[in-house]
């Protein structure tokens, strides 16, 4: 089993900007804290899922080489589903 650090560095090296993404990420999502109620910010932040799907799909029809998705019911139901029940949870949560 790797060191948790091994395991860091070696993550890093094969994606260089995930450290800076994910230390941007974290200022941005405590600047949104400051501004607004925090249910407000985490329930915003249930949307990542349907923002992810949406773009992987534009991105697959324009670069198909580049990133691949199935457009086909049996790969998109499920995961609309699933972000269906996500969104709805978390607005149960909010209200």
């Amino acid at each position: 089993m790797l060191c948790p650090t091994a395991t860091l560095m070696t993550l890093t090296a094969r994606r260089p900007l995930a450290g800076p993404a994910k230390i941007a990420g974290n200022l941005l999502t405590n600047f949104a804290l400051l501004l607004a109620p925090v249910a407000m910010v985490y329930v915003v932040g249930t949307f990542q899922p349907m923002a992810v799907l949406l773009l992987t799909l534009i991105c697959s029809k324009f670069f198909p080489k580049i990133v691949r998705e199935s457009f086909s019911a049996r790969v998109l139901v499920p995961k609309i589903i699933a972000i269906g029940i996500m969104l709805a949870g978390s607005c149960l949560l909010f209200i």
